[in-house]
C-alpha cells in the first residue's frame, strides 16, 4: 500500500514500499475525485436499498 503526501498546489505524491514515488497532478487528482463521487452517487443508493430489501440492513424509524 502506498503512503501519500499532498499539497493543493502541487498535487499528490504516492510513496510505495519499494521506494517508488508517483506524482499525481492536481487536475488528475480532481478528475479521479469527481469520478469517485459520481460513482458513489449513482451506485450507493441502490446498493443500500438492496441490503434493506434482502433484510441484511435494517432501518429504524423514529
Amino acid at each position: 500500500m502506498a503512503r501519500s503526501s499532498c499539497t493543493l498546489r502541487q498535487g499528490l505524491r504516492l510513496h510505495y514500499p519499494d521506494g517508488g514515488i508517483e506524482h499525481v497532478g492536481p487536475r488528475l487528482r480532481r478528475d479521479v475525485h469527481d469520478d469517485i463521487a459520481q460513482s458513489l452517487e449513482r451506485d450507493w443508493p441502490p446498493y443500500i436499498q438492496g441490503l434493506i430489501d434482502d433484510g441484511a440492513f435494517h432501518t429504524r424509524t423514529r
